[in-house]
């Protein structure tokens, strides 16, 4: 279904790369990145601080910039472009 339904960029964050690489790469979104926390699994990234605040900077700069792009090409028309935005 990551084929058909997953269209919208997409942000991956993982403990870990068991089972994320499929997702990646059956996923139809042309705006995809998959992220690391390196040291971590599943279930740290729900209560340990550091790879909690790791994963929800990722996401949060994922949301941003995703957000600043759709802004941008409303603004410019005719023209697509990936902004640069800062780490949050």
């Amino acid at each position: 279904m990551a084929e058909v339904f997953l269209t919208q960029p997409l942000q991956i964050v993982v403990g870990s790369k068991w089972m994320s690489d499929d997702l990646f790469k059956r996923a139809a979104s042309k705006d995809k990145h998959v992220h690391v926390l390196q040291g971590s699994n599943h279930m740290q990234l729900y209560d340990v601080p550091k790879y909690v605040d790791e994963a929800v900077s990722c996401l949060a700069l994922a949301l941003l910039s995703s957000a600043v792009a759709r802004q941008v090409r409303r603004t410019v028309r005719g023209h697509c472009v990936r902004p640069y935005v800062d780490r949050v």
